[in-house]
């Protein structure tokens, strides 16, 4: 290669390089905007008692505040063993499940309700 072709060549690449460096389009990216809402400092702050009393819980859980917690939480709330609730739901849905106000042509109280 002489050197003529190779200044050519070099100048050229040189070119290029410049060009294409220079010619970078402007992209707008637009943040996502975030579903999430994660409320505001004052709501922060108005929860701060029940943030500490968590925390305390989570550091201490055989303190008194944290067993008078657990009180109210037992108490307050009505509690069925595994099998009771299978026994409740299997019920429920052998009630959904049963014919006795369906025929061949349809469940009455659905004819019912499209007369309507």
């Amino acid at each position: 290669m002489t050197s003529k072709t190779f200044l050519k060549l070099s100048i050229l690449s040189a070119f290029l390089f410049v060009v294409s460096c220079s010619t970078i389009p402007d992209k707008n990216v637009e943040a996502e905007k975030d579903s999430y809402d994660r409320g505001t400092l004052l709501d922060t702050i108005s929860k701060m008692d029940s943030i500490a009393n968590i925390l305390g819980c989570a550091l201490a859980p055989a303190s008194e505040d944290c067993e008078k917690f657990k009180k109210e939480k037992i108490e307050g709330t009505p509690h069925q063993t595994q099998k009771e609730y299978n026994e409740q739901n299997d019920k429920e849905w052998k009630e959904l499940d049963s014919d006795d106000n369906c025929t061949d042509d349809g469940c009455a109280e659905f004819n019912k309700l499209s007369k309507e």
